[in-house]
């Protein structure tokens, strides 16, 4: 499985195949409870409200309606230009990592019929992207970290960037740092963002 989420009673694993729903009422035993399978690989998913949208990787976003949620259903599909990575939300707008064709920010006011309102192209491979207040955090594979400007989702904006040496994968923030992990077993990098325009390594 590449991602996990819990929504309620129930547990969300993305994998190379499909979704798959676990009944975590009983903890101490999780049963599986139903999924979707033979949609390709989903890299990373979100939930917002009662709608999963999946990151497919080659494949564009798509949308399952989970008001049964051990029996997800095909609900909408939202296109995306090139190779999505990862995903996350906030409010009416979905944020997908687009391996090779950036930030892609999705509106989902009607989640039947998402769209794509806004994009920022930062150089290189983007694979991950954490949300904090009006600002959008990426993560490139191989050579950085980059701070976009959120706070017009049709319009973000590159603020600020930070090169990298190492082959970055993942990224979340909490406060004043952002915290990305590398291809390294021990390696979890501190970024001090309290400066969007200038992102410094710690």
């Amino acid at each position: 499985y590449t991602d996990v989420l819990i929504d309620g009673n129930y547990a969300y694993l993305s994998s190379y195949s499909g979704l798959a729903v676990y009944d975590i009422s009983d903890p101490s035993s999780p049963i599986l409870a139903g999924g979707v399978d033979n949609i390709g690989y989903v890299r990373d998913l979100v939930i917002v409200g009662d709608y999963a949208f999946t990151a497919c990787a080659n494949q564009p976003v798509f949308v399952y309606d989970l008001n049964d949620p051990a029996n997800p259903q095909f609900a909408d599909v939202i296109p995306t230009p090139g190779y999505s990575y990862g995903i996350t939300a906030d409010g009416d707008h979905v944020y997908v990592a687009d391996i090779r064709d950036g930030l892609r920010v999705l509106d989902i006011s009607d989640p039947l019929n998402g769209f794509e309102t806004g994009f920022c192209s930062p150089p290189n491979l983007i694979f991950q992207v954490a949300l904090q207040g009006d600002y959008a955090y990426l993560v490139h594979k191989n050579d950085g970290f980059a701070v976009v400007d959120i706070s017009d989702p049709a319009s973000p904006v590159e603020t600020g960037r930070l090169e990298l040496s190492q082959n970055i994968l993942d990224v979340a923030v909490d406060g004043d740092y952002a915290y990305v992990t590398t291809g390294s077993y021990d390696d979890l990098l501190v970024i001090d963002i309290s400066d969007p325009t200038a992102p410094i390594l710690h």
